[in-house]
Order: C-alpha cells, then structure tokens, then sequence
C-alpha cells in the first residue's frame, strides 16, 4: 500500500528535496515554470532556472506545448510516464491533442542486472532463478519503467519471467508525495487548474499504480479472462504460473505468434485478415456485454496471431469492469448513436457522468446533435467509433463534464479493437456487429426471467423490512416516551428565509386589504347626513379598489400553488 505524507515531513530529507529540484528544473526546463512563479516556488527557482541554456530553450521553445508534456514526462521517469499513460486514456480531462500525444509515451527504460534480478529472487522465493527454472536466459528480451522480462524454461514448458524493478516502490512514493503536494498547490493559486481537481487525480493515479506494482493483480486478472474463454477455440490467453508468481515477479507462459501490427507478416503465413478482424471484435464485444469484464488495453502491441487465425490478447495488467445496470445503460446508449437520436444521447451521456455543477442540458442536446452531423452522416458501414468517442470528449469538456472512468475505459476499448479491425478488412461492418449483442441485453432487461428475478429481489427487501419494523418502531416509541427522539432537518437557510419572506408579505397585505374593505364599507354604511357627498365617493371607490385588490390576490395564490 502506497501511502501519500505531507511534503513537510518529506522535504526534511536530502533525497527528497534533491528530486524535488529534479522535478521543478524540468518543469522550467520545457517552459512550464509561470504557474510555479504563482504558485510560490521560488526558492526552487533561483536553484535550477540558471542550468538551462538559452540555446536549448530556443530549441524547446519552437516545440507545441502538447509535444513538450510528453518530453517532459518521459525525462521525469517511471512515475511520471505511468501518470501520462493514464492520462492518455482520460480525454474527459485534458483535451485531444494532449491525448495523442500522451499515447507515444513509451515505457521503454534500461535493463538491470542480473545480480539484482537474483536478489529480487531471493527476497520473494528464497531460491535463484536455476533453482526454480529448467533454464534462464540472463539477459532481459524487453524491459519497461515498472519491470523486465526474461525468457525461461519451467517444467519443459517456455515462459516469460516479468521481474519488478528493484526500490521501484519507494521511489514512486516519493514522486506521488511530491506529485500531491504541487496539485495542492496550483488548486490554491489556479482557478482554472482547480476545476480539473488535480489533487483528485493523483489519488486516483496512486490507486491505479498500486495495482500495478503488484504483479498478483495481473495474474489474477489473467486467470479470470482465461477461464471465461476457456471453451472458445478462437480466442486465447497466456497459461499463468501462481505457484512461482508472487507480488514482485509473473511469471506467463510464452507465446510464440505473430503480432497484430505485422500485416505483411500474416498475409505472407496465410491467415485470413477478415477471419482475425470478425474474431477481434466479437470476443470484446462479448467481454463487455456478456461477462462485464474485458481487456482494456486492446492496442495491436498487445495482441498476437497464433494458427487457425487464433485471436491472442496479452498483457491483463488493465482490465475494464461494468456491471449489469451500467452495460444496459450502455446498449441503450450504442443503440441510440445508430438510430443518430442525439437527444437521447445527451440525456444517457449524464448518466455516465460526474459534475459539479448541473449542465445546460438544451446547449448539451445541441452540441450532439452538432457532432452526430459530423461524425455519423456516413452510412452504417463507415460509422466511426472511434472519431465520435473523440468528438464527445471535447463536448464533456466544454460542459465540465467528467465520464466516469470504467466507462470511459470501455469506450476507448471499443475504438482501439475499431481501429485495429479495419486495418485488417477495411470491410468490416463493425457497428452491425455489435446490434445483436445490444438488441439481447436490451431484450433481455424485460424477460420473465429477469422481471421475476426483479420482484423476487424486491419482494425481500419488503421483507425485511417488515421483519425489521416492529424492533425499529419500538425503539423510536422509547424515545419518545423518554424525551430523547431528535428530529434533524436539513434545510437550506436562505430558502426557507425567501418562503417565510413570501408569506408573510401575503399575510401583511391580506391584513391591509381586509382593514381597506372594512373601512371602505363602513364609510358607504354611514347615513348622508353624517358624512359629505366627496367623502361616500371616495369611500365607493375605495370599496370597488379593494375587492378588485382582493381577487388578485387570491388569483395570485392559487396560481402559485398549481
């Protein structure tokens, strides 16, 4: 568990500060250094701003501002890398052009050596790699900011041996710390940074990157999609190892295919493109509406080709969960995009979302109706997934609109599988593909089965609830009887002050209006005598003001009250 502590107990230390000054020089060193003059850092300032040569920042300074993010992230390490990639899959957070260039931040980083790869060993098994392994090949055949990997043999069988790099935790928590305390800092002094909630964000980076550094989540999530594919002939997974995997080192089986981004490759072996590209898109359609579970990561990187056009997903470090109301929101959502209904979409899409402050649902309605005409005047068959799940995220953004993060994953999911079919067979009627799945969950939602499921459900609770009134009701009776039962309202002041206001205003002139009629009365009642003939005119008129006041009010009232 990767705990965050307040920068002033981390700042104590050399070794912290020394990255603190590593950070804060390469956020100046690609121009990012205005928001730090506001944010009070100073101190740091005067320590590295004098490093950078003007040469180099002419150089930088010709870069776009998206270009230097990502230069920048890269020179900043594991953490920093990490936290790009997963901001590339939140388009709802920071705009498309930031996105894109996030996604080529490669995780590549230089291996470590084989003595450390033996001490990791030790720690975690207490056994060396020969002791475990029929062979091992020293040297690592990739290696990432996280961890290695290396070729073994067990039992007979070849594998793949992912090894944890060593003091990885300890460093990313000393970036996390630091990374907290700077997205503190700019929400105080940046309005425009505030909204996005950056402190938000890393903790949600932190949860993320937990998982990671724990290499038990992704076998784990391995063994579960192998399971659920275990009878399909046409999709395939590596075999994990649990007994010699622990939190620091996976070990997978290996798998000897060919990879999806070698085209050439799989027309030259004889695979059937269009067979590869229908399989694709049907096991992630079935991940997602069928067992609510899928490969979030679905880029041609992590996805090999084996014989009989066998469709091989790698890599279960990212997975993606929805539940049964959420995939039926969805269907209806998908289902709502081909019928091009773009009111329907815009009142689905805020279900999906997160806002701190209520939209105006008529501008959201109009702007996608705007992007429907943009992205889905073609035909059916050229529908692009991918390019409206781009477009809608700009919308979220302009409206302050936040897609919750599993959903979002799914969406991505559905435009890289997409991208990657039609690479394959440009032909493929991928929307089309997915309607039966969409028309099922949809039908399935009014099924017997599922309504009584539903009443049976329901039926409980009401059980309960009647099993437990009688203790409930002679509890609160108690109170009662013994003067302790508090009621607490909860009641916004400043409208129950503008209802009392209201009120009493009714009240004032009703009283006022009554006096009026009295009065007014009493002059028309009084003998000739008594009283002038100016003073009965204007005691009559008086009256017939007053009744008419009157009935406007109470006209008023009951209009209110509709």
């Amino acid at each position: 568990m990767i705990k965050i502590k307040k920068i002033k107990k981390i700042t104590h230390t050399y070794k912290n500060f020394k990255r603190y000054c590593e950070i804060v020089h390469v956020i100046f060193k690609y121009g990012f250094g205005d928001s730090f003059i506001v944010n009070k850092l100073n101190k740091f300032i005067h320590i590295r701003k004098k490093t950078i040569s003007d040469l180099h920042k002419k150089e930088i300074a010709k870069l776009s501002t998206p270009v230097k993010l990502r230069m920048a992230l890269a020179e900043l390490g594991p953490t920093f890398i990490k936290l790009g990639q997963i901001l590339a899959t939140r388009p709802d957070l920071i705009p498309a052009d930031y996105t894109k260039q996030l996604y080529k931040l490669q995780d590549d980083a230089p291996h470590f050596s084989f003595k450390k790869v033996k001490n990791i060993f030790l720690e975690e098994t207490g056994k060396l790699p020969k002791e475990i392994f029929d062979y091992f090949e020293e040297e690592p055949i990739a290696a990432a900011s996280i961890g290695q990997v290396h070729k073994a043999v067990y039992n007979g069988i070849d594998v793949v041996v992912k090894v944890q790099r060593p003091n990885i935790q300890e460093k990313i928590t000393t970036d996390l710390e630091i990374l907290y305390h700077l997205a503190q800092t700019m929400e105080k002094h940046i309005y425009e940074i505030m909204l996005h909630k950056p402190s938000e964000i890393v903790k949600e980076f932190k949860k993320s990157i937990e998982k990671e550094l724990d290499f038990r989540t992704e076998l784990s999530q391995t063994e579960r999609f192998c399971k659920e594919f275990n009878k399909d002939h046409t999709v395939y997974a590596p075999k994990t190892y649990q007994e010699i995997s622990t939190s620091r080192i996976l070990v997978l089986e290996f798998i000897d295919g060919i990879k999806l981004h070698n085209k050439k490759k799989l027309i030259e072996d004889g695979y059937d493109l269009k067979v590869i590209a229908e399989r694709g898109c049907d096991s992630l359609l079935r991940q997602i509406f069928v067992n609510g579970y899928f490969h979030a990561d679905p880029h041609p990187g992590n996805i090999f080709v084996l014989p009989d056009n066998v469709f091989c997903f790698i890599d279960f470090g990212m997975m993606g969960k929805i539940d049964l109301q959420e995939r039926e929101a969805f269907a209806e959502f998908l289902l709502n995009i081909i019928t091009k209904r773009s009111n329907r979409i815009a009142m689905s899409i805020l279900g999906f979302c997160t806002y701190e402050k209520q939209p105006d649902v008529e501008i959201l309605k109009r702007d996608m109706a705007d992007l429907i005409d943009e992205c889905l005047i073609h035909p059916l068959l050229n529908v692009g997934f991918g390019a409206f799940v781009e477009g809608l995220m700009e919308v979220l953004l302009d409206h302050f609109l936040r897609i919750k993060p599993n959903l979002f994953l799914l969406m991505k999911s559905l435009a890289s599988i997409e991208t990657v079919a039609y690479d394959l067979d440009p032909e493929l009627e991928f929307v089309l593909m997915s309607e039966p799945y969409i028309k099922k969950i949809i039908e399935d939602r009014f099924s017997k089965k599922r309504i009584i499921h539903n009443f049976a459900e329901s039926a409980d609770d009401y059980l309960k609830l009647i099993n437990e009134f009688p203790g409930t009701a002679r509890v609160l009776l108690k109170r009662a009887k013994l003067g302790s039962m508090k009621l607490k309202l909860n009641v916004e002041q400043k409208k129950m002050r503008e209802a009392i206001n209201r009120l009493s205003f009714r009240i004032a002139c009703s009283i006022i209006l009554a006096a009026l009629l009295l009065s007014h009365s009493l002059i028309l009642l009084m003998p000739k005598s008594s009283v002038s003939h100016v003073v009965k005119t204007w005691g009559g008129i008086g009256f017939i003001v007053s009744v008419f006041l009157a009935f406007y009010l109470i006209i008023s009232f009951f209009r209110k009250q509709q």
